[in-house]
């Protein structure tokens, strides 16, 4: 399954003249997209994507893990299920402690958004 994953912006219009701008991620692969945009500002995506780089920093993929532990996180309509999976895949075998760190990870970032 090809997965792609590209920076996201969606602007939101609780006033017309003035829309609130959120950035996050765009993924897709050969059967589905998950987009998910939580942040106010661009750095805090790759502050995040950072984080995971550094608990796991063989991972060629930290901005995907980033993202699917987000949408973990913030649950709801971004299908965690999925998200779990895409991440359980791209991890490969990291060990529970490493897993529950990248939870940890999304959980401070769904919280913080700013």
């Amino acid at each position: 399954m090809a997965t792609n994953i590209y920076d996201y912006e969606e602007k939101v219009f609780f006033d017309p003249r003035n829309p609130t701008t959120y950035f996050g991620w765009y993924i897709t692969t050969s059967s589905s997209e998950l987009k998910v945009a939580h942040f106010k500002r661009p750095e805090l995506r790759k502050q995040m994507a950072a984080e995971v780089q550094t608990l796991l920093p063989l991972t060629e993929d930290a901005e995907l893990l980033a993202a699917c532990s987000l949408i973990m996180s913030l649950g709801g309509e971004h299908d965690p299920d999925f998200a779990s999976d895409m991440a359980l895949n791209q991890a490969g075998d990291i060990g529970d402690e490493a897993w529950e760190s990248l939870r940890a990870i999304g959980d401070k970032y769904a919280t913080n958004y700013e």
